[in-house]
């Protein structure tokens, strides 16, 4: 018995200390990105974080203006309220390489349900991923049970993100041609 206590206790340890572990490196991240990625543009439903010199303010303001359509109709279709609270936070790397310096990823887009916040690259822009992150980004309220701030099925908000998004195949043909 008095093992099966232990190895509970140390069970339970070993989550938490990889629930705040993993917050911890979530939040670190994003304020070296904040840090690195100084200039921005807001929109109602979003904040745009960008680096001068290698992303142009124009680009910048027109990326702004898809993500803020993407989030209307995301809204719009879930019936969801739009605040403060809810408006998602946007990195926008200009340069491949320096985002896989700061994101271990060169290519990759990412959306935190976690934080309501995706990274993503002009270099791969336009593309259909956009707003399949949001939707991860703005899932993170409401797509799934959490567990010690992690969500306790990650499958699900995969799932939640590619059926809302399920046009996802034919618009990345569109982008391409």
């Amino acid at each position: 018995r008095v093992w099966h206590l232990r190895t509970g206790v140390v069970f339970i340890t070993c989550v938490l200390f990889f629930a705040i572990g993993k917050l911890f490196f979530i939040n670190v991240g994003f304020v070296t990105y904040r840090a690195q990625l100084r200039e921005i543009v807001s929109v109602e439903l979003a904040t745009i974080r960008y680096r001068k010199g290698a992303v142009s303010k124009e680009s910048a303001i027109r990326i702004a203006g898809d993500v803020d359509f993407y989030l209307r109709r995301i809204h719009k279709r879930l019936g969801l309220q739009s605040s403060e609270k809810s408006k998602i936070e946007v990195f926008l790397f200009g340069d491949l390489d320096f985002k896989k310096r700061l994101t271990g990823t060169r290519q990759t887009w990412i959306g935190h349900p976690v934080a309501n916040k995706i990274l993503i690259s002009e270099a791969l822009f336009p593309s259909a991923t956009l707003e399949h992150e949001l939707v991860h980004a703005v899932s993170g309220s409401f797509g799934s049970p959490w567990l010690f701030g992690l969500p306790a099925s990650p499958g699900l908000l995969e799932a939640f993100a590619s059926a809302f998004s399920v046009d996802e195949l034919s618009q990345a043909k569109r982008v391409r041609i």
